[in-house]
């Protein structure tokens, strides 16, 4: 048994509910989580006074896949004065969120990421990782398994369709510093039905490069909510593949480039967060419950 202090406020099932990683895990009674398939299978995470312990002698492998490793308090000094105040706010609200990621499992995370497309994650896509990767346990290659046999979704057959064409690229993957993680972006751009969310999703769910930031309709709702951010546009493929946010001509409009200027290492913890908050309060009109009530421009 190995223990880990946490440092500041930490839930470690509101950590795993928004990210990838929760698809190779299984919530067992009311305090462990256990890693059912990939590398580490047999994991237990468990949160108790003040530590997260696990059955396995790992630290690194347990700071990453529980989340601990990220700290948001520890990047406020990076953002100006005009914004910092309010994500102050936000972070005395939702620090006990984190980002668990899995480098361990590319090609499941990438597939867990693909499949996430327009559907219920907690749903259909956990179910759908976890029959594949069952599969992949028993011997097969995920290049071999044919998911139309899970269901006649369209996300299934895109996922065949991306899987048979882009998994060599993730299986090849070993970016790790910021210029091969944004040539690995455009190269995953190049795969037909992988757009700048996917690419974006795959990469933060995969390696400490908090400054990603997947766009999605959680991440705009929450900045346009709480007034964080002016933006007039969203990412799109034909100008992300051939630019880098930096030489990007649309890079003072574009939301991606804009957040990850304005908000820098907080970006991919930001859009974690939106996820949780919207799913939360937002979706369900939960206005007078909201802790971020005092920041949003709707109930003003």
């Amino acid at each position: 048994m190995i223990k880990i202090p946490i440092r500041g406020e930490y839930d470690l099932d509101l950590t795993m509910f928004p990210s990838f990683t929760s698809s190779l895990f299984n919530k067992v009674g009311k305090c462990y989580w256990v890693k059912v398939y990939g590398v580490f299978k047999g994991l237990r995470l468990k949160v108790e006074n003040g530590f997260v312990k696990s059955n396995i002698n790992n630290t690194e492998a347990i700071n990453l896949l529980s989340g601990l490793w990220y700290e948001p308090r520890k990047y406020l000094d990076e953002l100006s004065r005009s914004i910092r105040y309010k994500v102050e706010y936000v972070i005395n609200a939702y620090e006990k969120i984190r980002i668990a990621i899995n480098p361990y499992d590319k090609e499941l995370m990438f597939l867990a990421t693909i499949l996430s497309q327009r559907t219920n994650y907690h749903v259909n896509v956990v179910k759908w990782v976890k029959h594949v990767a069952s599969l992949v346990e028993e011997g097969s290659g995920i290049k071999s398994i044919d998911l139309t046999d899970l269901g006649k979704s369209y996300q299934l057959k895109r996922a065949n369709s991306i899987i048979k064409h882009c998994i060599d690229i993730v299986k090849n993957d070993r970016a790790l510093n910021r210029e091969n993680i944004r040539n690995l972006k455009r190269t995953l751009l190049a795969c037909r039905f992988v757009g700048p969310k996917v690419a974006n999703a795959y990469l933060m769910f995969t390696r400490k490069a908090p400054y990603i930031v997947p766009v999605d309709i959680h991440f705009t709702r929450f900045l346009e909510n709480l007034d964080l951010l002016k933006f007039k546009r969203k990412p799109s493929k034909n100008f992300c593949v051939r630019y880098t946010c930096d030489e990007c001509p649309h890079a003072y409009e574009c939301v991606e480039a804009l957040a990850m200027k304005v908000f820098k290492n907080l970006s991919s913890w930001i859009q974690t967060v939106a996820y949780v908050h919207d799913k939360l309060y937002c979706t369900r009109n939960k206005c007078n419950l909201c802790p971020l009530r005092r920041l949003c421009v709707k109930v003003k």
